[in-house]
Order: structure tokens, then C-alpha cells, then sequence
């Protein structure tokens, strides 16, 4: 994503009188600023078969995964969803055994898998006695770097 420089948002302010009466190149740099800060929050819904990996989402940009959120949508005996970076770990499977359940990564971080370079792929894979029918919701709360 491009990000104006001051002096693009000075010559934007200066462009005509409507966008300098409103400061409009200081407006757009200030927004900007202010998504660096801003969680992304991506979520991949997993309906079916898992066993073999899901790709859940394609890095838009240098990122770093700060929590992962699984929300179980069916029971299944000691299922668990797991966070790949590729094929590599991002933690330990998370539990997706009980309907409704809610378990945040909480074992097993890997640093180096937790942070992403644009066009990075994260997959998704099941585990667990049943893993072809591990169903659930899984949310990624990540900041830009």
C-alpha cells in the first residue's frame, strides 16, 4: 500500500482551494498514519474437510499474528484446528472440540511463523481423532509492520 510523503500531502493541500481550504493532502496523510495502528482482523470459516491444509489467507502485507481465536461450530471428539505458515507451525493445534467453544493460541508460539511478509500464505489444518470433520470458525488478529 503507498503511503503519501509530507510533501505529496503539501502539494495535495495546495492544488486548488478547495483542497487547501479543507487541508485534503494533510487529511489523507493523517488517515494513513493512523491504519499502522489499526488490528486487522481476518476470518476463515472452515464447513468442511480440513485434514489436509486450507489456505485461509494470502498476507496483503508485512504483518505479525498477535492472537488466533478458534470458535468451535460442531463436537468432535479432540479436534483442534491448526495455524500453518506454509506448512510450518504458528503454534500448537487449538482446540475445536466442543460446539461453541472459544480457545485462543495459547502453546507453542513460534515467532518467526507469527510474522508475515506480504504474499505470505497461512493455512489452516485438523487434527485430532475425527480431523475430516473438525468444523469451526477461526479468527486471526494481526498488526501491520
Amino acid at each position: 500500500m503507498a503511503v503519501l510523503t509530507a510533501a505529496q500531502a503539501d502539494r495535495i493541500d495546495r492544488l486548488m482551494p478547495e483542497a487547501e481550504a479543507v487541508q485534503l493532502g494533510s487529511s489523507i496523510k493523517g488517515s494513513q498514519d493512523l491504519q499502522a495502528y489499526q488490528p486487522i482482523i481476518i476470518e476463515k470459516a472452515i464447513t468442511s474437510t480440513a485434514a489436509s491444509a486450507v489456505v485461509a489467507f494470502v498476507a496483503p502485507y508485512a504483518m505479525r499474528i498477535v492472537d488466533v481465536i478458534v470458535r468451535a461450530t460442531a463436537t468432535k471428539t479432540n479436534g483442534a484446528l491448526q495455524p500453518l505458515k506454509a506448512a510450518s507451525g504458528m503454534c500448537t493445534a487449538i482446540a475445536c472440540a466442543a460446539d461453541g467453544a472459544v480457545t485462543h493460541m495459547s502453546a507453542g508460539a513460534v515467532a518467526a511463523n507469527l510474522l508475515l511478509a506480504a504474499g505470505d500464505t497461512v493455512n489452516l489444518i485438523a487434527t485430532g481423532d475425527s480431523a475430516a470433520e473438525v468444523v469451526g470458525v477461526v479468527t486471526f488478529v494481526a498488526v501491520q509492520v
